[in-house]
Formats: structure tokens, sequence, C-alpha cells
């Protein structure tokens, strides 16, 4: 039976391994560890843990508003990241909901096509961060002689949290984040604990564009062009993107 870690592509892990996987990973709440999990784990590494999750969010902000000031400038940064000096104290669920506030007056200062872009980089940056995931599907790539015969086996052996669906040239890639437990909205730590009944403006979800964008380029080595179809933050069950070969 498979923790909750390993369900998070990392591999099977004791002790100071079990840690220093869980600190790749993009779920750094501590919230989101599983009681087996938790057990395997000392009071020193849970608030090492912390420690880094904060970090992390830190640089995820910090990202957001570098590229709102690189694509619209100063003063809307400084209106969009209101408050976010003080938010890397705030509860899951305040957190996600400052980014949804945040994206509503991202929404409100400048055009949709802008709006996507920015947010559409900080899931490439997030990409970048997040390699590992990157690099062991392109491992995986390398073990068949083509294109179709890696899609077809990752089809039918998808990471977990994820599935995928071929129609001709259009690849059908979806999120499952309410598999990895109730109530969980997004694999992103700054909103997965959005409550229930709240929603987020679909800019936000650009963002996974992003990231889905430059994991298919990287594994395929050609460009793809990806298009968000439908949310869980903005009210879906799950988050489905098309890809196109």
């Amino acid at each position: 039976m498979m923790s909750c870690l390993d369900m998070l592509f990392v591999p099977s892990a004791r002790s100071v391994g079990l840690v220093e996987s869980l600190l790749r990973m993009f779920l750094p709440w501590e919230d989101g560890l599983c009681r087996k999990d938790k057990e395997s784990l000392s009071d020193l590494q849970v608030r090492r843990i912390r420690r880094h999750s904060v970090s992390k969010q830190a640089g995820m902000l910090e990202q957001l508003g570098g590229n709102i000031e690189r694509f619209s400038g100063k003063d809307v940064r400084e209106k969009v990241m209101e408050g976010s000096g003080k938010i890397h104290s705030a509860s899951p669920a305040g957190m996600a909901r400052w980014v949804k506030g945040a994206m509503e007056r991202l929404d409100s200062l400048v055009d949709k096509g802008t709006a996507a872009r920015i947010m559409e980089e900080c899931g490439r940056n997030c990409a970048s961060v997040n390699k590992t995931v990157i690099e062991r599907a392109k491992a995986r790539r390398k073990k068949y002689a083509t294109v179709e015969e890696f899609l077809a086996a990752e089809m039918k052996n998808p990471t977990r949290g994820t599935r995928l669906l071929r129609k001709g040239r259009v690849l059908y890639q979806y999120y499952t984040p309410q598999s990895f437990g109730k109530g969980m909205r997004c694999y992103c730590s700054l909103v997965r604990d959005l409550p229930p009944e709240e929603v987020i403006s679909p800019t936000y979800c650009q963002c996974s564009k992003g990231f889905v964008a430059k994991f298919w380029e990287a594994v395929l080595g050609r460009p793809v062009k990806v298009e968000v179809l439908q949310s869980a933050l903005a009210g879906a069950k799950e988050c489905k993107f098309a890809i196109r070969l």
C-alpha cells in the first residue's frame, strides 16, 4: 500500500531519506502528510518542512510579483500584491483566499491576454523548479522507440493524480486533486486549501497551462499548444487540459 508520499512521485524512502524526498515535493504544507508519513517524521523534521514551506511559498509569490511587474509595471504589481508581505503566517485557507483576491485585482487591472501571459509564465517557472517530475518523464520516454508507443504506455499507466485520453492529434490530460484527499482543490500549495464553496478566477489556472506546456515540450522535444478546458478551482470536479501535439 502506497503512502501519500509515494503517490506524489516520491520513491520509497525512510528516515532522513523520506524527509529529503518530501522537501522536493510540491505539497509542502504539513497537513498534506497522511498519518503514516507523519509517524515517520521526527518533530525536528516536521519543523524543517514547515520552514521550507514558508520559504518556498515566499519564492512563489515573489515570482508572481516579478512577472506582474515584467508585463504590467510596478504600479500594477503593488496593487495586485497588496498584503502579500503578511500572508506567509496565514492558514492554508487564508493563503488561498489571498490568492483569490489577488487574481480578482489582476483581472481588474490588466487585459485578459496580459493576465494569462503573467500566470502562464509563473507556471513555466514552477516547472523549472519542479524539474524532477519532468526528468522522470523524459527518462520514461527514452524507453520507447516512438512517441506513439510512449503515449500509449502513459495512458495505460498515468502518473498518480492524473489521467490521459487521446483523440487524434489532441491529448487530454486531467488533474484529479480530490483523489489525494477530500477537499483538495489543486496541486499548487498556494491554493490547494481553498474552501469548497469558493472559486477562483480561471486566470489563475493559466499557471497550470504553462506548467503542462513546459512539461510536454520537454518530454516530446517540440512545441505544443495547451488549452485549459476546465478547472477544479473554478468549480469543476477535475482539471482538463487539451494538448495539441
